[in-house]
């Protein structure tokens, strides 16, 4: 791929720093032990690091090694130059990499070959804000809203992650979002009562295909692609028991994750199985979940759950954010929770447990340790007057 006019003047501009910072460099030293001249360098970019070299050039010959101790101390620039500002890769290639590695649904898929066919062509090191500009103003043409443009470009977001995950680039241009409504980030919590509605919903709108896939992602707050894509492949017997196992493609933190599952769970795989490879069956046994989106949003307007944070109808997230609750008021440790929940962070945890503080009081008028010691109060101490701890005066309150 040429370089463009910019670039070309950002190269020679490269080279023009450098031959006037090579004029101020003492690149070589004679050693008399030797007697001969040695290259020698601070490393321009590793900080504390010295380029040593022999040279095999006498005391008269110190203009060939100096010219020899140029052409390294220039070969590192220009390398490390080079490498910043290209890249071995378009964005189209990082879009075919990412298709390759992903079960996308169509839609998705197509989604990324416009966005390919409009800026594809270019170095994924260059992709900057008036690219997004190009493609918003070209979803704008098409009479895209708001939030379309946003799911897009979620989709764009997640392939340029994939392309830093794989070293590609360092970083892209921060991709805001265009719609700025209210939106709930924790999620809502569904209570028993809603947890039945969208149960019943499901049943008289004939999607029972979704109830064992809706209970057990509550039961391990797994998220809506881990339920879809669940196969046989991912059941593992262990001396332990039987457990999920996911490898670090399949999950959003790209690390590897595993769940001990309870009878119950086992009970709702047990009942699936069939002679597909996938766990859950979709719309009229057909052999995959698939996409539900159609069908989740008739179950959920059928019951109307609605999460009072935002007036909205509940999401197929708030079924993790609902197992994370469950799992925290039945006294699990963050610890346990984090590991769950395949969270990166304890903090994740602990303000689900530090949200039930019920359950914390409960747990601790059950274990704590009552001592009460026998000691003289005198007159100043916070009680007036009163002989023992133990003992309270008439006008003693409690706070």
């Amino acid at each position: 791929m040429k370089p463009n006019n910019k670039d070309n003047i950002k190269g020679q501009d490269v080279v023009s720093d450098l031959v006037k910072e090579l004029k101020l460099k003492n690149l070589i030293h004679y050693r008399k032990d030797t007697k001969l001249w040695q290259i020698r360098f601070t490393h321009p970019y590793i900080k504390g690091k010295l380029v040593i070299k022999t040279t095999p050039y006498t005391l008269n010959e110190k203009k060939l090694a100096n010219e020899m101790a140029e052409d390294i101390y220039s070969e590192i620039r220009l390398k490390h130059t080079h490498t910043n500002i290209f890249s071995d890769h378009t964005l189209a290639e990082a879009i075919d990499d990412y298709i390759n590695s992903k079960r996308l649904q169509k839609t998705d898929i197509g989604i990324l070959n416009v966005i390919k066919k409009v800026i594809g062509q270019k170095d994924i090191k260059h992709i900057n804000k008036q690219d997004y500009q190009t493609l918003i103003r070209l979803y704008r043409k098409n009479n895209n809203k708001d939030t379309t443009i946003d799911r897009k470009f979620d989709i764009l977001k997640a392939v340029l992650n994939d392309a830093k995950e794989s070293e590609w680039i360092d970083k892209f241009p921060t991709i805001k979002k265009l719609h700025n409504k209210q939106r709930d980030e924790e999620g809502h919590k569904l209570s028993s009562e809603e947890k039945q509605l969208l149960i019943t919903a499901m049943t008289k709108l004939g999607y029972t295909h979704l109830i064992d896939p809706f209970l057990f992602a509550l039961a391990t707050g797994l998220r809506r692609s881990n339920i879809v894509n669940l196969k046989k492949s991912h059941l593992v017997q262990t001396t332990q028991g039987m457990e999920l196992r996911f490898s670090a493609n399949e999950m959003k933190w790209k690390k590897k994750h595993s769940i001990s599952l309870t009878q119950y769970m086992l009970d709702i795989i047990n009942r699936n199985i069939s002679t597909s490879e996938y766990i859950f069956s979709g719309y009229k046994g057909r052999n995959y979940l698939g996409d539900f989106k159609n069908a989740w949003q008739s179950v959920r307007v059928e019951a109307g759950v609605l999460n009072p944070n935002t007036g909205k109808y509940i999401r197929w997230h708030d079924l993790r954010h609902t197992a994370a609750s469950d799992y925290a008021e039945q006294g699990i440790n963050p610890y346990e929770l984090m590991s769950l929940m395949h969270w990166q962070s304890l903090a994740m945890a602990e303000r689900y447990i530090h949200n039930n503080t019920n359950k914390q009081r409960q747990t601790l008028e059950r274990f704590e340790t009552k001592f009460v010691p026998n000691l003289y109060r005198n007159e100043n101490a916070c009680l007036n007057k009163i002989d023992t701890y133990n003992t309270r005066s008439a006008e003693a309150k409690v706070i």
